[in-house]
């Protein structure tokens, strides 16, 4: 099997074309390029498993807001992709734009979905109203990683690592006071679509605006409360760096406790090696009917033409089957979504139901929920007002009183 490059219009970016017969369709496919070692030996195993299909994989470059920009731009010159890998957070846009087709119709003419491992519910992160915009692919949960040696440095309880904010915040103050060469915690404020905030206000039975769209919420009793933790972290140690500076200096032992994605579990624990005891607790959930949401991406389909999108179609039913989610597992931190793989006997299903590190994620997509986004064309705008007034509290530039009455009023104009 060869693997060709060429610079391709879409992104500007290198796309990779598998091919290894001759086949009636080539299906581009643009997906997050930060993450070469899952989709490049998942086009691979797709384009082995039959003959009619090969795969040119197009390079996106930056977050899930760069994956959508990047299509939306191809959509308005003609150069669009027949399937694209887009965040949780963006099947509002992909269904206000049309940049994604439903798949109602395909999966209602498959009569096995669920023999085969495909787990219903989950459908739910990638579908608006009624249509489901694609298939979930990738999921990641919030966690919090723990360099327990730190912790037992101060006389934290490291047996049981379900702590609450107050505990959480606690311990951080506690190593934060060590000294100069250790910080209490870093919070990842600027995950895509201003994830761990909205984890913060769901897990506490709130919401960042109401049901019906028409009123901001960020300063409900659930947002002041999840802006109160932000500011609480900022007072307790908050290691005031960038997200990739936070996790080297968590890997070097500098950082008690990172509060991150679940995707990254494979990462982490390859880059800590030996150098500490490491150790993942659950994101806490205080509301009794909390939820979190997920983190990942949707497999949808982006092209009109008939016979691309049957192509297409199985490509997706590939890559969220049973195979295609073990290769997305071993390559990453990611939940397999596949009841077989993650559960099965194999090495991955083993790993996720016996390894302490893995359960966590495993068992949190308990209270998964999707990820909102803001309506309108300011979405994306939106979400970079609310990362940097994020910032601001955890830095301690503003208070949260202050910051909830600016940001509410600047949201709403944006709206």
């Amino acid at each position: 099997m060869k693997i060709l490059s060429r610079l391709f219009i879409l992104t500007g970016a290198l796309a990779l074309t598998t091919a290894s017969h001759a086949a009636d369709t080539t299906l581009r496919v643009l997906y997050q390029g930060n993450h070469p070692a899952i989709y490049e030996p998942m086009a691979e195993a797709f384009v082995s498993s039959q003959d009619q299909i090969d795969v040119e994989l197009v390079h996106g470059s930056g977050n899930y807001e760069g994956i959508m920009q990047a299509l939306l731009r191809g959509r308005i010159v003609g150069d669009v992709p027949d399937v694209s890998f887009l965040g949780f957070n963006f099947m509002r846009m992909t269904q206000d734009t049309g940049a994604g087709y439903a798949l109602n119709d395909f999966i209602a003419a498959e009569t096995d979905l669920d023999d085969r491992g495909y787990i219903a519910r989950l459908s739910n992160l990638c579908r608006r109203g009624d249509d489901i915009l694609g298939m979930p692919f990738a999921i990641s949960m919030p966690v919090i990683y723990y360099n327990l040696d730190l912790l037992d440095a101060v006389g934290a309880d490291t047996s049981d690592l379900s702590y609450s904010w107050d505990e959480i915040i606690d311990v951080a103050a506690r190593v934060d006071a060590l000294g100069d060469d250790v910080e209490g915690s870093f919070f990842s404020y600027d995950a895509s679509g201003n994830w761990l905030l909205k984890a913060l206000v769901e897990s506490a039975g709130g919401t960042l605006m109401s049901e019906d769209d028409t009123e901001v919420l960020l300063d409900s009793a659930e947002g002041q409360w999840a802006f109160d933790v932000l500011n609480r972290l900022g007072d307790a140690g908050f290691a005031n760096v960038s997200r990739s500076q936070a996790r080297q200096a968590f890997a070097a032992g500098q950082l008690a406790i990172l509060v991150d994605s679940s995707s990254g579990l494979n990462a982490r624990l390859s880059s800590v090696e030996d150098r500490f005891t490491f150790g993942v607790g659950r994101f806490p959930v205080p509301h009794e009917n909390g939820l979190l949401p997920a983190g990942g991406n949707c497999v949808v389909m982006t092209t009109d033409d008939p016979e691309r999108q049957a192509a297409a179609w199985e490509f997706i039913k590939f890559v969220t089957s049973a195979e295609g989610q073990r290769i997305l597992a071993s390559n990453s931190g990611y939940v397999p979504n596949n009841r077989m793989t993650l559960q099965g006997d194999g090495e991955i299903g083993q790993r996720f139901t016996t390894d302490p590190h893995y359960q966590v994620p495993a068992l949190t997509i308990e209270v998964a929920g999707p990820s909102y986004a803001f309506p309108g064309e300011n979405s994306v705008r939106i979400t970079g007002v609310i990362e940097e007034y994020m910032r601001q509290v955890l830095t301690g530039e503003t208070e949260p009183e202050e910051t909830l009455q600016d940001l509410k009023a600047e949201v709403e104009g944006l709206l």
